[in-house]
């Protein structure tokens, strides 16, 4: 005699099993909490992503006034070589103060667009940040062991304080539906 449909329970991370709540030969519906695990450090992992969240959005605040900074920069430039270019043109300065004038001009310009690529890869590194501290919240709340199916608790594979492995069954339900011998 066998279940067709066997279905073995476990956490998707490592962790200790913290409690179990249900025993060979309980009925169990679906969505039922039968247990959860006690994350090994996903607490402080998760502690560890907000404060890199709030050192990124502080990094993205700096990036910002840099790109206001050099923005301002490049337009006083931009605002010379015109005024240069005029007195050169009119002979009151030589082509050397001119030309020094572009030159600089075009650093304020490469300035501006470091600051820019600075402000997007920090944009980026914010994303990433939230993206995984995302992550890590999912993978708290799949911590919890729930039945997928109505039916009965046929075996619990470990027992409240031993550490199982991403994968590891921990208890096994099957559907008494699909008993066949």
């Amino acid at each position: 005699v066998e279940a067709k449909y066997s279905y073995r329970i476990g956490p998707t991370i490592t962790g200790h099993v913290w409690y179990l709540q249900a025993q060979v030969g309980d009925q169990v519906s679906a969505g039922q909490l039968l247990g959860e695990m006690d994350p090994v450090d996903m607490e402080n992992r998760i502690a560890a992503k907000k404060a890199a969240i709030k050192r990124a959005e502080a990094a993205l605040v700096a990036a910002e006034a840099r790109v206001v900074d050099a923005a301002a920069r490049e337009h006083y430039a931009r605002t010379q070589v015109e005024r240069y270019e005029k007195l050169r043109t009119a002979g009151t300065v030589s082509a050397q103060v001119a030309d020094d004038k572009v030159q600089q001009y075009d650093i304020a310009r490469a300035s501006l667009a470091a600051a820019r690529a600075n402000q997007d890869a920090a944009r980026e590194e914010l994303a990433m940040l939230r993206s995984d501290h995302q992550g890590l919240l999912q993978q708290r709340t799949k911590l919890r062991l729930v039945s997928p199916v109505n039916g009965l608790v046929v075996a619990r594979h470990v027992e409240p304080g031993s550490t199982v492995v991403a994968g590891q069954p921990v208890i096994e339900v099957i559907d008494p539906a699909s008993v066949w011998i």
